[in-house]
């Protein structure tokens, strides 16, 4: 019993001096076991409903000796805290605030209490809601009284959104989100605006511009394309309009030799048409006294014309030559012993029109040409041609006069046919195709070539096209492939934007005329430059900022024919 009682003295001596020296350091241990542990900064944090779904953090303390080991109490079912103190949302979160706390402890024993505040803001981008539906419209007077509402929607927002009107004319009014007008209007420009708002505060401003005009507008077709064959029975329809109020009466006012317009809008050709270009144009009225303009022109081009060669009494093959415009005909290849050729003729006895070896032929008409022959003494020569790497034949050439030489009829994957050479390696005397050549003696004349340049492929990306046969104008097909391009605009962000026009597709010999080339380039820019006009106001109709076009023009290809092809990034 005795020594119960000395123990029981020992221990609470022992707790008084903890007691009175607690600030002692020789004592410390004790009494830092109740240590507090304190949240430090974040305590709160922000995003947009955006990027709620990624969203992280991480809390800090201060006082703590050691890890701390963060726990939830309560649990929330939106924001995560790991026992390290990350923070994660669930997921993508509505606008709106979010709170989570509990407690922690590190190793010592030492505890205290956190708590974290997410805000996830609706707008988006600066809290700034942005309109998408069209800023203006055209109508007619007589349309103006039951124009169906148009209605002013946005995006950005979150939840419902509060219209207000700040200025407008008379004779528009807005219902809820919906534009309507109070009745018949006069010709003019009216203008509605204001401002927006959603319940997460985010604001905006939204306008809209109605144009009253009486004036009747031509839809199509505006152009046309056909050949001097086909001319004669080409029918392209009748010319229609838009903002007109029942029937309407077309006058010409400049008329064409090739065309003619009817008063119902009907276009008719006045028969079998030369190659070129006819434009007839006027005006138009309905029975209200709308009245416009309207225009047609129909560009002719030349029809397939083949050339047939014979050898009048010498012997020997020659392809045909079929061209649709002026060319070259093809340098004799018919030979006759004895006799040197002179030229061709449209008459086997030489009395009809003469063309001689290598001469331009119009193709505008068919043709038989006959070989004509003139005898002589003089020795005869022959010049034998030879691929020199390449593939293909060549008949030779015999004569005894000077003579054009025929265009080279070899070919080589990869390589351009520049001349030919007396010698392989092209270090001898150097004919053209068709360069003249004395055939005072034989000689074999070697193909040189030239390697072809790598192509770039074009670039890829939507399509607007195809556009019609010389015509830049845009048909409404084509404008809805442009809104389609200014959709995927905006669904992708792009604001970096290409546009390449091509050309139509030449023949073989339109490709030899550099002037035509030159034409055909133009022609695609003027396609990408169509293109372009209408989607800038496609793009500003989306409410898209900050981007740019770029235009450049390409000739034709096998698989890019009289389309714009649009890069976006």
């Amino acid at each position: 019993m005795a020594v119960r009682a000395i123990s029981v003295k020992v221990v609470v001596w022992l707790c008084t001096l903890s007691l009175s020296l607690a600030g002692m350091a020789v004592i410390a241990p004790f009494a830092s076991a109740a240590g507090a542990i304190t949240q430090i900064a974040p305590t709160s944090g922000a995003v947009d409903v955006a990027g709620s779904a990624g969203f992280t953090d991480t809390l800090a303390v201060s006082g703590n000796v050691g890890a701390v080991t963060y726990v939830t109490s309560p649990l929330s079912t939106n924001l995560t805290v790991s026992g390290s103190g990350g923070v994660t949302t669930a997921g993508t979160l509505a606008a709106g605030a979010y709170t989570v706390s509990g407690t922690d402890s590190d190793t010592n024993g030492d505890s205290g209490a956190w708590t974290y505040t997410l805000t996830v803001n609706g707008s988006g981008v600066h809290g700034t809601i942005t309109q998408t539906s069209p800023t203006f419209g055209v109508t007619t007077t007589t349309a103006s009284a039951t124009l169906q509402p148009v209605p002013i929607t946005v995006a950005n927002n979150t939840g419902p959104v509060t219209f207000n009107v700040t200025s407008r004319s008379d004779g528009l009014t807005l219902s809820g989100n919906q534009v309507s007008t109070t009745g018949s209007l006069d010709l003019g420009v009216y203008k509605i605006s204001g401002t927006d708002r959603d319940t997460s505060g985010d604001t905006g401003t939204w306008t809209y511009t109605l144009t009253v005009s009486n004036a009747i507008t031509q839809t199509s077709p505006t152009t046309g394309a056909t050949t001097s064959t086909a001319s004669s029975t080409f029918a392209p329809g009748p010319i229609t309009v838009v903002n007109n109020t029942g029937a309407v009466t077309f006058v010409t006012t400049v008329s064409s030799t090739g065309l003619k317009v009817s008063g119902a809008g009907v276009i008719t050709t006045t028969g079998a048409l030369v190659a070129g270009s006819y434009t007839v144009s006027g005006t138009d009225r309905d029975a209200n006294g709308n009245a416009g303009r309207w225009t047609y022109t129909l560009t002719v081009s030349n029809s397939t014309v083949t050339v047939f060669f014979t050898p009048n009494g010498g012997e020997g093959t020659m392809a045909v030559e079929t061209d649709s415009t002026p060319t070259a005909l093809t340098i004799n290849q018919f030979t006759r012993v004895g006799y040197t050729f002179t030229k061709w003729n449209t008459a086997a006895n030489g009395s009809g029109v003469s063309y001689a070896n290598g001469t331009i032929y119009p193709f505008t008409t068919p043709a038989t040409l006959y070989a004509q022959w003139q005898a002589g003494k003089a020795a005869t020569h022959s010049v034998t041609f030879n691929a020199n790497g390449g593939t293909g034949s060549m008949a030779a050439e015999r004569d005894n006069t000077p003579t054009a030489l025929p265009n080279s009829l070899f070919t080589r994957a990869g390589y351009t046919f520049t001349s030919w050479n007396t010698k392989v390696n092209g270090s001898g005397a150097s004919y053209t195709n068709g360069a003249a050549y004395s055939f005072a003696a034989s000689t074999t004349l070697y193909a040189q070539w030239k390697k072809n340049k790598k192509i770039t492929p074009p670039p890829t990306g939507p399509t607007v096209g195809p556009f019609a046969l010389g015509s830049s104008t845009l048909s409404p097909a084509l404008e809805s492939q442009i809104q389609n391009v200014a959709d995927e605009v905006k669904a992708k962000r792009d604001t970096q934007l290409a546009l390449l026009g091509y050309g139509d597709k030449l023949t073989a010999a339109s490709e030899r005329n550099k002037a035509l080339v030159a034409k055909n380039i133009e022609l695609g820019r003027m396609r990408a430059e169509a293109v372009a006009t209408y989607l800038q106001g496609r793009l500003a109709a989306l409410g898209l900022k900050g981007w740019t076009i770029s235009i450049s023009a390409a000739g034709s290809s096998q698989s890019e024919i009289a389309i714009v092809i649009a890069t976006l990034s």
